[in-house]
């Protein structure tokens, strides 16, 4: 229901129904020094026929525009029926599912959402989802500093900034070190530094592909250089590209994290999203979250439970593995709609789709002058475009014609092209690009 009425007749009733002259009666216990003093730009009640309209006015003055930015969030086409499924009451109304036996749908969905994670990943199993990727980034980090007691992380250059910028958060209070890695002359990371850094102290290494710049990187050769060395090897990856690369589970990697948001899920001005992790066998124990599983029940029905728990209001505390309690549920299930829905085929074609415009866009950039590739090849669906002029003039000069990209450097723009941009739309962008003066 969109809009609840509330008469002022309804208000009294209420008040007079909990025993207060008014409401300002009511609220009374709240300290004087709190009340806002000053006056609320408010309008009188509205209907709702009115309401309406003016919510509709308000809404208009917004120019969404139309998005070529990327770095980790993606304006992906959400098919409608996602909406009409998750937003049924079932799902949206159903309470965490601590009680097996009235909570059979909701952990269904997770297992499905388990399940197809392992899949495009290549791993063991899979946690209920975290709050974002760059929180499952610090997730996996700590997660090997606790299975293997060592302080020091060999990080990517290229990893997305968000999550670099939260790791740092998380690793400052546990003496922990980040290490940064070389960087490579093609926009990857330098392969050959690798083995040098492989020191007896070193806990895991995180490396994205595609990574910030939107370079695809070798976790096999990455796992190759690591040698012996019982460090863990952190993947991180869109999960939607993992339909077309190398799942890192079958590049050597112990875990898997990611930003699920472009599985099914709305820019949303930056949230709720989903953090995606899944982990080879010998870390199940340390996974953060929730680990669903399938079992049946005495008459022989299938059943789901919740099998492994690291921390919830019923563990104690001083145990906990992460201090992560919740999942995002809901976004969650619309990853699993969506994945439900393409399966493999389809993802595999919305990669194809994504990466043939963006390759078509890179080519035509690259013939005008002012503008350069940086990196030609060897990109999914984000490229790096070095310029002569300013990219934050550039940005908004294409704001003000309708169209959003992201300045990743005083003189390089970062260019992502998903399914949902149509040719006219990047042809108008190029004109853009060629009209610059």
């Amino acid at each position: 229901m969109k809009y609840i009425p509330c008469t002022r007749q309804e208000e009294k009733q209420i008040i007079d129904f909990l025993g207060y002259k008014s409401f300002e009666d009511f609220i009374s216990f709240i300290p004087d020094d709190l009340y806002f003093k000053g006056k609320y730009n408010i309008s009188d009640p509205l209907s709702e026929i009115d309401l309406i309209g003016h919510m509709k006015s308000i809404g208009a003055k917004n120019n969404e525009g139309i998005c070529f930015i990327g770095g980790g969030a993606y304006d992906r086409y959400v098919p409608s029926v996602i909406d009409f499924i998750a937003s049924r009451s079932e799902f949206y109304t159903a309470y965490t599912p601590y009680q097996a036996e009235v909570s059979q749908g909701t952990l269904q969905y997770i297992y499905e959402y388990q399940s197809m994670i392992c899949s495009l990943s290549g791993m063991d199993a899979a946690n209920a989802s975290l709050y974002d990727g760059a929180s499952a980034v610090a997730e996996a980090v700590i997660l090997a500093n606790g299975h293997n007691k060592k302080n020091k992380i060999l990080i990517s250059p290229f990893l997305n900034r968000n999550y670099l910028s939260v790791l740092e958060t998380h690793v400052k209070n546990l003496n922990l070190e980040l290490i940064e890695l070389p960087m490579g002359n093609d926009g990857t990371i330098d392969l050959k530094s690798i083995k040098s850094m492989m020191a007896d102290d070193i806990s895991s290494i995180v490396i994205q592909s595609p990574n910030f710049l939107g370079q695809i990187e070798d976790w096999s050769a990455i796992k190759d250089k690591m040698g012996s060395n019982d460090a863990l090897f952190i993947a991180v990856s869109d999960p939607l590209s993992l339909a077309v690369i190398n799942p890192p589970g079958d590049c050597g990697a112990d875990i898997y994290v990611g930003e699920g948001q472009s599985l099914g899920n709305y820019l949303s001005f930056g949230g709720p999203y989903l953090g995606v992790m899944s982990v080879k066998n010998k870390l199940i124990r340390k996974l953060p979250g929730r680990i669903v599983g399938k079992t049946v029940d005495v008459d022989g029905k299938i059943g789901y439970t919740l099998t492994l728990q690291t921390r919830e209001q019923h563990i104690r505390r001083e145990r906990a593995t992460s201090n992560i309690c919740t999942n995002q549920g809901l976004v969650a299930l619309r990853a699993t709609i969506y994945m439900s829905l393409l399966g493999a085929k389809g993802l595999q074609s919305i990669n194809k789709l994504s990466s043939s415009k963006a390759h078509y866009m890179s080519r035509k950039i690259d013939e005008i002058d002012g503008f350069n590739v940086k990196y030609k090849n060897n990109f999914l669906n984000e490229f790096v475009v070095s310029t002569v002029h300013s990219a934050k003039l550039l940005t908004e000069y294409f704001s003000k014609n309708n169209y959003n990209l992201y300045s990743l450097s005083d003189n390089e723009l970062l260019i992502a092209v998903t399914e949902k941009r149509s040719k006219e739309q990047i042809d108008k962008l190029l004109d853009l690009f060629r009209d610059y003066k």
